[in-house]
């Protein structure tokens, strides 16, 4: 199936918007509501994909013996470390797409140091809880997912004798380690981060967390999704109009590392400007010349970014982002792929993209191809005030992280025709 995407400039005054909660930290809250003994929460809104599923499996899967984890690969790692501290309880873990593939070993092997006994086949990883027992400090490899990390941190206070785990090579996506260690600080039980060297020499990350119990707390952390955000920002730039979001965590005070959404479309001429709850989207500052930065710390907000500075012809070199290749789709070959069709020339590496901002912007030859990912799809409908957009697969892919999303684009001005 392939539907078109149009832009029309809306009629009358700056459009308004609203964006879904974070499902980072939705996730998280769900976990530690769980592991504290409490009731399962949701804040309003509508519940994303990833989120239905997380809620279910947590709810029902230890019950029941297994658990359908969807394409979501938060819910594939989180969901084993719990049920591996969990002694009795016995989960087999299934999923979709391409999750069952994606990168799980650091994770497989802590959680086996910790004494957990585990299954893996291509299909399925079943998990037989019990009693984690700290067996020394544990070296994970960081430079994949940060989500291993954040797995195991959710588990410490479980461990009998704590946990510390020493992350090796250059972490990525370390501002949602941080975000775990707040939330769980929020939940009681606080950690410590300390940076030295191994005797080896080498750098070294040290998370600490000490044996105890979570506590139930009666207020609710939630904040509207700086991810989600970005493609409204991409839609700011690439049409020159102003939108308003209804409600946005300031960037200083967001738990979220890509509230630095608003530092980085600074540079690519979008200001930001407060407005009680919610903020303005105002294009027409002053746009930088060349965009070069490591993203490591922001993965999500790359495929807007990348629409953007093609849209605005910015050539850029963007580094520190080899763990796209390993997300719902290899999102590094995929821009790379679908720019292609649209006549511009991105160069790929192991871990940057870059282009020089020589090759033209125009209509696709034929439909984009998102690969059934959530973030390509709403990245190349940012792209429309620029040139019409056909994409082929579904338009429902959104909801893996933003179900209303075409309505929200639409009131912006975003006309999709199925």
């Amino acid at each position: 199936m392939d539907y078109a995407i149009t832009y029309r400039r809306p009629a009358s005054g700056m459009p308004t918007v609203s964006l879904p909660h974070s499902k980072s930290i939705s996730a998280r809250v769900m976990c530690l509501d769980y592991l504290s003994g409490g009731v399962l929460r949701r804040n309003g809104g509508m519940l994303c994909r990833d989120e239905q599923v997380l809620m279910e499996c947590l709810q029902s899967g230890a019950a029941r013996g297994e658990a359908f984890v969807g394409e979501s690969g938060t819910a594939l790692r989180l969901l084993a470390a719990i049920y591996a501290s969990r002694p009795g309880v016995t989960v087999t873990l299934r999923g979709e797409g391409r999750v069952m593939s994606r990168p799980m070993k650091p994770l497989l092997e802590a959680l086996s140091l910790l004494g957990a006994d585990l299954e893996q086949t291509p299909e399925s990883l079943t998990v037989h809880g019990s009693r984690p027992v700290y067996p020394g400090p544990i070296k994970i490899d960081a430079s994949v997912s940060s989500q291993f990390i954040t797995a195991l941190l959710l588990i410490g206070p479980m461990v009998k004798g704590g946990l510390v785990l020493q992350l090796q090579g250059e972490p990525v996506s370390l501002s949602y380690i941080e975000m775990t260690m707040k939330l769980m600080a929020f939940y009681g039980v606080p950690g410590s981060i300390r940076e030295g060297k191994l005797k080896a020499g080498s750098e070294v990350m040290e998370l600490s967390i000490n044996e105890g119990s979570y506590c139930f707390p009666e207020t609710y952390m939630q904040e509207s999704d700086w991810s989600a955000a970005s493609y409204f920002y991409a839609l700011a730039a690439a049409s020159g109009e102003g939108v308003a979001v209804d409600s946005l965590t300031s960037s200083a005070l967001s738990l979220q590392g890509d509230a630095a959404c608003e530092e980085i479309y600074r540079l690519l001429g979008v200001n930001t400007v407060r407005r009680g709850k919610g903020v303005l989207l105002l294009p027409g500052g002053n746009q930088a010349e060349f965009f070069c930065r490591d993203m490591r710390a922001t993965p999500d907000l790359v495929p807007a970014v990348v629409s953007s500075c093609v849209a605005l012809g910015i050539p850029f070199d963007i580094s520190g982002i080899a763990h796209l290749r390993v997300k719902e789709s290899d999102r590094l070959q995929v821009l790379c792929d679908e720019f292609g069709k649209m006549g511009v020339k991105l160069s790929v590496g192991d871990s940057a993209l870059h282009w020089d901002g020589t090759s033209q912007l125009s209509a696709p030859a034929e439909a984009l191809n998102p690969h059934g990912d959530h973030r390509m799809a709403m990245a190349f409908a940012s792209l429309s005030p620029r040139v019409p957009i056909v994409m082929s697969g579904s338009p429902d892919v959104v909801d893996k992280s933003f179900p209303g999303f075409w309505e929200e684009m639409a009131a912006a001005g975003v006309v999709i025709t199925r």
